[in-house]
């Protein structure tokens, strides 16, 4: 059932002084429309499924039916919503337990429930946020298009087990630089964000982000540029100290450029030169890692679109400052299970492929957890995708930084294979394709 018209309000001791009167109907349809969402809310994050959660919506509204006439509502003692949190903890308990189902609740019975469980404001409050999202949600829906609604809705999705909470996680952060400094002839000095391999930026169109939303396109130079005016042009080393921005504006001096609202703290993206070939080959940068999230995307459009629906409750994560080690440091306390979608670059050891997806059994810092690495090994078998499994040598995902962060999971990590990384990357479709088919074994099966 659809709680539709659950608002998102405090009790009024006048809504309760109206329902004592069991025979206002309106008063009734009002207060039943004020707390089904959160009495379907609470039921539904104990595991009940929602054909059970709706038959404790209607066991606890006959409970108050039967009880509210002689309750007598006292605010100092906690909020009316704590109470009813307490009332529905313990019929999902007499559900649960097949006992009691239909017993009636004692005269005493909010005090009792109060400390039977969870009913304290805290708890409650956070159920009575997630019924109004929910509400909100559904509010929403029918006014925006569908593909608006899914980008905004799609990062959790429910599983046919409510009890377990496992995460995907593909992170949206590239590499770039930050503007340091303004040489006095106008070009700009930069510090990397991430892992930048300067011997192979030259040449490549960028673009300036001010902090005043300006938006300017350059280039990137070594400043032993040419052949035919330096000697050392081919032999200066690329860093940070000799790769400049050289703007698209006639400027020459430091202060024309800060003229144009340029400063230090302005980020600098590398144009990606994206490329695919009629064979299915793909080549840009930052194929790290947006292939991956291509894959998440991809996955959840099939499952919208066959009315598929996971194994359990699954969070699909968009990380940022996994480029910098950090993207994986925080996770949601309920997910017992992290798998970091990235890329698997191809090395003298790799048995993988730019046509596979590649199953990371350890990498720089740690081995990845072996049952959950068995079980994506069993995944891929299962739909007999394209495989191999590797050990990657520099390098790190957002499962081992997981981990690193002191969260308490399994962390495992699989990806297409790559050709080169932090520069100009090559996959292929059939890379893709295997990657997607693994995670959707791996979400729909387990």
């Amino acid at each position: 059932m659809n709680y539709r018209h659950f608002n998102n309000e405090t009790t009024r001791s006048s809504v309760l002084r109206a329902v004592a009167n069991t025979e206002n109907e309106v008063a009734w349809q009002r207060f039943f429309d004020l707390y089904a969402g959160f009495v379907f809310s609470i039921a539904r994050s104990k595991g009940l499924k929602p054909e059970d959660a709706d038959d404790i919506v209607q066991v606890v509204f006959v409970d108050l039916a039967r009880n509210l006439p002689t309750f007598q509502y006292n605010r100092a003692k906690g909020k009316f919503r704590s109470y009813l949190a307490g009332l529905v903890h313990w019929r999902v308990i007499d559900r649960l337990k097949a006992v009691r189902r239909d017993a009636d609740l004692k005269a005493g019975f909010m005090e009792e429930v109060k400390a039977t469980g969870p009913g304290d404001d805290e708890f409650a409050d956070r159920e009575w946020q997630a019924a109004a999202m929910d509400n909100a949600l559904r509010r929403i829906k029918p006014s925006v298009r569908p593909e608006h609604y899914a980008a905004f809705v799609a990062s959790t999705v429910e599983g046919q087990d409510t009890s377990k909470t496992v995460c995907v996680s593909a992170h949206a952060d590239t590499l770039g630089f930050m503007v340091r400094g303004i040489n006095s002839d106008g070009t700009l000095r930069l510090r990397a964000v991430g892992g930048i391999n300067f011997a192979n930026v030259e040449g490549e169109n960028v673009t300036v982000h001010t902090r005043g939303g300006k938006t300017y396109t350059g280039m990137l130079v070594c400043a032993h540029h040419s052949a035919h005016a330096f000697d050392d042009a081919k032999t200066m080393e690329r860093n940070e100290n000799t790769v400049f921005v050289l703007l698209d504006q006639p400027v020459k001096t430091a202060e024309a450029v800060r003229a144009l609202g340029l400063r230090n703290g302005d980020y600098v993206a590398i144009v990606p030169r994206f490329t695919v070939t009629d064979n299915g080959y793909i080549k840009c940068r930052f194929i790290d890692d947006k292939a991956a999230m291509a894959c998440s995307f991809a996955a959840l459009k099939y499952m919208a679109e066959n009315g598929l629906q996971p194994k359990y409750n699954t969070v699909f994560a968009f990380s940022f400052y996994e480029e910098i080690g950090l993207g994986g440091i925080y996770v949601p306390a309920e997910i017992s299970e992290y798998v970091a979608v990235d890329i698997a670059i191809l090395g003298p050891d790799s048995d993988g492929s730019e046509q596979t997806v590649t199953i990371c059994a350890k990498d720089a810092s740690m081995p990845y957890d072996y049952t959950l690495t068995n079980r994506l090994i069993a995944a891929a078998e299962r739909v007999g995708c394209g495989y191999a499994v590797d050990l990657f040598y520099r390098y790190g995902s957002d499962a081992s930084q997981a981990i690193k962060g002191g969260n308490n999971l399994r962390a495992a990590a699989f990806g297409m294979g790559v050709y080169s990384s932090h520069g100009v990357e090559r996959a292929h479709m059939d890379g893709i394709e295997n990657t997607v088919k693994l995670m959707l074994s791996y979400v729909l099966e387990g």
